[in-house]
């Protein structure tokens, strides 16, 4: 077994064969140390197909009579998304001429989450006539 100095900053999978580690580790952890059980991040699956449906959304659609690229259609969709989802944080910019939107990144989504927002996507390109290169369904979403 792992000692506490071992284990200082590392990320460890919970699975039956890492469950009796972690309690014992936190059992001989010192007091004031911290410790965070959270819902994994999303999936290279997910990852892959929100980058598969932006690329067909970006080589099928015009926004506002423009072409725009893959990465833009990724911020458009994800500011929708958190918008319906009440994510959304609008703050002044710096020098006061505009607004920033705050809020989530993909790559902290968890799981849930991002399923959500491929399922936004998936209605947003129905309702659009987007035809996916992709089957839309991957096992493992949620």
């Amino acid at each position: 077994m792992a000692g506490a100095t071992d284990m200082n900053k590392s990320r460890i999978r919970v699975t039956p064969a890492t469950r009796q580690m972690l309690i014992q580790a936190i059992l001989s952890a010192p007091d004031g140390h911290y410790v965070a059980i959270q819902e994994p991040t999303r999936t290279l699956n997910q990852n892959s197909r929100l980058h598969a449906m932006c690329g067909d959304i970006a080589s099928q659609m015009k926004w506002m009579d423009r072409k725009l690229g893959v990465e833009d259609w990724k911020r458009l969709l994800v500011d929708s998304w958190m918008r319906e989802t009440n994510r959304m944080q609008l703050v002044p910019s710096l020098d006061g001429k505009g607004v920033v939107a705050l809020g989530q990144q993909t790559r902290t989504l968890g799981v849930k989450d991002m399923a959500d927002l491929i399922e936004s996507i998936l209605a947003f390109g129905a309702m659009n006539n987007v035809q996916w290169t992709d089957e839309p369904h991957i096992p493992g979403w949620v």
